[in-house]
């Protein structure tokens, strides 16, 4: 079976490995501030690479970005209600997904095909740095479509093993939480799922503008 070395977020010699890969097309593996993960470039050959290592094709990915500033190249703005906004400010960088209407301009370069994006700007340091070489990344749970999400590279499926370049790792015990999920692109908003993000600090921004999808 592949083995693959655990690089460190910590390492910025590491770092500088991963983004490399990535800008070639490479799909990577690592934890996060969310559950164990896989990153690609956002581009075409990106979601082609995740369709066959996660055995899909018809799901959209996750977006990463840097900042709350970077989030606005990707989402089509004049949508966004006031209450909206102060939780992008309030709530990033953190474990919250927000589906948001996508910038024309973004479908157009063939690797998002609906009329709205995932996104996310994560709590990470690793992350964070790495995406100061990427104006975003694709996100994905490491795991085959339906199958369970692994807590480790030990867990890994053989496919998703041997589809991966690099993996990357935290010196801390990773989080087992998916991030929450608040569908922003109908209103009320819709919340999609509980996950890491606390739903009490979101209510206190949303109030009535939030409702269960359950």
């Amino acid at each position: 079976m592949k083995k693959l070395l655990a690089l460190s977020w910590d390492s910025l010699q590491d770092r500088k490995l991963l983004s490399q890969s990535l800008k070639n097309g490479d799909i990577v593996v690592g934890t996060s501030d969310t559950v164990f993960g896989l990153l690609a470039t956002c581009s075409l050959q990106g979601k082609m690479a995740l369709d066959s290592t996660k055995k899909r094709s018809s799901k959209p990915y996750l977006m990463l970005v840097g900042g709350v500033k970077k989030v606005f190249n990707f989402i089509d703005t004049p949508v966004l209600r006031p209450e909206l906004l102060e939780l992008m400010e309030q709530c990033w960088p953190g474990p919250l997904t927000l589906i948001l209407p996508v910038n024309p301009e973004i479908v157009r370069k063939g690797f998002l095909y609906t009329d709205t994006v995932a996104i996310r700007v994560p709590s990470h340091e690793g992350l964070q740095a790495l995406l100061e070489e990427h104006e975003a990344l694709f996100s994905t749970s490491a795991n085959i479509s339906g199958f369970s999400v692994p807590d480790s590279l030990n867990e890994l499926d053989p496919h998703i093993l041997n589809s991966v370049s690099l993996s990357v790792v935290d010196s801390k015990p990773p989080t087992k939480l998916s991030s929450t999920i608040i569908n922003c692109s109908v209103y009320p908003y819709r919340l999609v799922r509980v996950g890491a993000y606390p739903l009490t600090k979101i209510q206190a921004i949303l109030n009535n503008h939030l409702v269960s999808d359950s």
